[in-house]
């Protein structure tokens, strides 16, 4: 990540001794926790499985299972809910702000999740169990633009829904 950081995810709540805010958090290369930023994401029954970032922008591309994310803003400010749909958001890489006009539509079996995402030549690559995006069926993978919107030149679907993943 941008700034010599490392971004780490899951389901944890705490780095060391250190409380973490709720699932993701930044690491300095040297294994200290990066306090100012403030990403807070609800993962009650969920937790985060993939985190990519576009490295010529700094935006984070988080996914996962079970999880909503509220918007704090820089250093903790008005909490306003986001509810990732389901389980994906955009993130600025500084300050854990959402990106406005990233709009993630996925939509599946109760238990959708984003197993993997991947950016490569202007584009986002998300792997998972989803069965349709913006209404489309795109079972396991799809290509999306980096404003989230559906790439449609790109014409391919996972065999199933499950376990789907893309390599590095």
């Amino acid at each position: 990540i941008s700034g010599n950081r490392i971004a780490w995810g899951g389901n944890q709540n705490l780095y060391k001794t250190a409380p973490i805010t709720n699932g993701l958090a930044l690491l300095y290369e040297n294994g200290d926790l990066d306090t100012t930023f403030n990403g807070y994401i609800g993962v009650p029954n969920g937790r985060i499985l993939a985190i990519a970032e576009d490295p010529s922008t700094g935006i984070l591309y988080v996914g996962g299972e079970g999880f909503q994310y509220w918007d704090q803003g820089p250093l903790g400010g008005t909490s306003n809910p986001y509810y990732a749909s389901p389980h994906m958001v955009a993130l600025n890489g500084e300050d854990a702000s959402t990106i406005a006009g990233f709009t993630a539509l996925f939509n599946g079996e109760d238990f959708a999740y984003i197993s993997k995402i991947r950016i490569y030549n202007g584009k986002i690559y998300v792997a998972g169990s989803f069965q349709t995006y913006d209404g489309e069926t795109k079972s396991g993978i799809v290509r999306l633009n980096m404003d989230g919107t559906l790439d449609g030149s790109w014409n391919a679907s996972g065999v199933g829904t499950n376990w789907s993943s893309i390599g590095d």
